[in-house]
């Protein structure tokens, strides 16, 4: 699943086609509402001047990969970082209980 690559899990090379050199999965992310990943990327001194997040992740033939945060280049580590304070994400068949 390419959102799993884009909040920092393990990439394969089976998502680059044959023949081409590398894939390139990007997502825009809505990070008005989470003030959490703004301090984060701020840190980080990534440009925050918008109220979205595009993240990319280029996956190359050879195995490794690059990720981008607003055209910055990241480490797989901040990545995750950043994406675990704007992301909440439940399975099919998990429930809530209050």
């Amino acid at each position: 699943m390419q959102l799993d690559q884009l909040i920092g899990m393990r990439a394969s090379s089976d998502f680059v086609r044959h023949g081409e050199k590398k894939a390139v999965i990007e997502g825009i992310f809505d990070i008005d509402e989470s003030k959490d990943a703004i301090h984060i990327l701020k840190n980080m001194d990534i440009d925050v001047d918008e109220d979205f997040l595009l993240v990319k992740r280029e996956i190359f033939s050879s195995g490794k990969s690059l990720c981008k945060i607003n055209n910055q280049t990241v480490t797989l580590q901040d990545l995750r970082k950043v994406m675990q304070e704007l992301l909440d994400i439940h399975g099919q068949h998990e429930r809530n209980l209050c």
